[in-house]
């Protein structure tokens, strides 16, 4: 078989992303119009006025109620987005069973996926923990922005938008496509979670979420790849998501954190109880074999 060039292999690898950012940049676009036609008299004003300076001060104020809509405008992208990588997804599909490849889509009962809901819960309120006791989140402006931006929404907006709709699009870009494709190169399980994990990391733009983006992403490679469904990765997304947003809401990690032994207390227990599931759950799938190395062309043959 002819081997893909590079740049063919960059934007199997990335072309994801671009479609993404490409939507984004759509959706910012149509919300900037229509601030604009909201805010036409003032922009209006300020053209009469004939001073730059008003002009400026006018083009300020447009962006920083743009800004403030940053939360709502990645889950319009999210929305817009997912049509997109399900057509991707299942056109990676059609081609894997055209070359006989199976396709990462198992029929599995749902009470199957019982174990991720424990495992997910401990894991990311672990993580959320580390994050917090690292103090991180206290020198990332970066970090601080997107958090105040995303929990000024109404709890319905955050819980519907950044729980469901916005892990389900990062799935399938982050899973479906891009460690699939790099499993399909014949990359080892190990190193195309790494790799994708990482593209995961640098995709939330700033230190402590790519940090916690990273090591959720091994999460999520790991459970895609031992349920051979989306449906795995997808549920553990959402039920992290949530949790984070419900426990900020009502103030849990404030009052965990008032003391931190407590918050070292659950940390720990999560740390066990993830580590206790991870192992559970590799030995109710002991067909999957996750740390095989990687073998030779040679060997496969």
């Amino acid at each position: 078989m002819r081997q893909k060039g590079w740049l063919s292999q960059l934007w199997n690898l990335f072309g994801p992303l671009f479609l993404e950012a490409a939507v984004s940049i759509g959706v910012s676009m149509a919300a900037n119009t229509v601030l604009l036609i909201k805010n036409m008299d003032a922009y209006m004003a300020a053209l009469h006025r004939g001073s730059q300076e008003a002009l400026m001060s006018f083009m300020n104020s447009q962006m920083n109620e743009l800004l403030s809509f940053s939360g709502e405008i990645t889950i319009a992208t999210a929305i817009c987005t997912i049509p997109i990588m399900v057509f991707l997804g299942w056109r990676d599909d059609k081609k894997r069973r055209q070359k006989g490849i199976e396709c990462y889509n198992r029929d599995i009962p749902w009470g199957k996926f019982f174990l991720i809901t424990p495992f997910a819960g401990a894991v990311g309120l672990g993580l959320n923990n580390l994050m917090i006791l690292s103090n991180l989140t206290a020198v990332s402006e970066s970090y601080t922005h997107v958090s105040e931006v995303q929990y000024s929404m109404p709890v319905g907006l955050q819980l519907v938008g950044l729980g469901v709709i916005t892990p389900i699009c990062e799935e399938l870009i982050f899973r479906k496509l891009i460690y699939r494709r790099l499993r399909d190169e014949k990359m080892s399980f190990l190193r195309a979670m790494i790799l994708s994990s990482l593209i995961f990391g640098m995709y939330h733009g700033n230190l402590v979420q790519f940090i916690y983006a990273f090591l959720l992403g091994m999460m999520l490679a790991y459970l895609y790849e031992v349920y051979h469904s989306m449906v795995a990765p997808v549920i553990a997304h959402v039920l992290v998501n949530i949790i984070a947003i419900v426990l900020t809401g009502i103030d849990v990690f404030t009052w965990m954190f008032s003391k931190p032994i407590r918050m070292g207390i659950v940390t720990v227990i999560c740390a066990a109880v993830g580590s206790a599931l991870f192992v559970l759950i590799s030995r109710l799938h002991p067909d999957i074999q996750l740390f095989e190395s990687q073998r030779s062309d040679d060997e496969r043959k």
